[in-house]
């Protein structure tokens, strides 16, 4: 009861309750008006739902005047009718329930807020990599670098990075994988179906056998 908190403060520490139905005791029992606030200052309580039983008011006043207990969330009137009870118990274990989802709702907010900063962080981290980089490499050894690794993320043995626009006759080769010497190369794009067919599409094109595809 909330006239003995040091023996609700000792049940507490043995078990962990998903609601709290406390008697306040009989009418003009002595109540410790900080009991129940004090409890649930302790992170450990400060969600669990509590109800508390009060007694008749004394002096002929109605219910309309009775105060909760600080801290308290809903109250039954004592003596109490146990299908009253039981919705009110219902009632609050369905909110607290709502509130523990809406808690672990804004957590995953909070964490995928974090990880984005943590992506525009890194993000820009690579953008500084980056810009430093081309400020020290020519184009050519750029070009070299985006051949070098579009070969090897699609284990290629021969790859080339040629500039060209839709509509040019020309096309000129900046670098090639299997060909270091082969740089500021003319290409005529009309013996390079497949090249021209890209530029034309702006879409990758593939050609799977080389022996039949018509554009190779």
């Amino acid at each position: 009861t909330l006239s003995e908190p040091r023996r609700l403060a000792e049940a507490l520490e043995q078990v962990r309750p998903d609601l709290l139905l406390l008697d306040v005791g009989q009418a003009g029992t002595r109540m410790d008006p900080d009991a129940l606030e004090n409890i649930k200052s302790d992170e450990r309580w400060r969600d669990v739902p509590v109800i508390v039983a009060l007694p008749l008011p004394s002096n002929g006043k109605s219910w309309s005047t009775l105060t909760l207990p600080r801290g308290a969330d809903d109250y039954v009137a004592k003596p109490f009718r146990v299908p009253e009870l039981l919705a009110r118990i219902q009632t609050q274990l369905r909110a607290h329930q709502e509130l523990l989802r809406a808690r672990a709702a804004l957590a995953e907010v909070r964490a995928q807020l974090e990880r984005a900063r943590e992506d525009v962080a890194s993000n820009r981290q690579i953008v500084d990599i980056l810009h430093e980089v081309t400020r020290e490499l020519s184009a050519t050894e750029i070009f070299r670098v985006l051949a070098r690794r579009v070969a090897r993320a699609l284990s290629l043995t021969h790859c080339s990075v040629v500039l060209a626009n839709a509509g040019d006759a020309v096309g000129t080769v900046t670098a090639s994988l299997d060909d270091a010497a082969a740089t500021n190369l003319e290409l005529k794009l009309s013996r390079y179906p497949e090249i021209a067919t890209a530029l034309e599409t702006q879409r990758p094109v593939l050609i799977r056998d080389a022996a039949t595809d018509p554009l190779f």
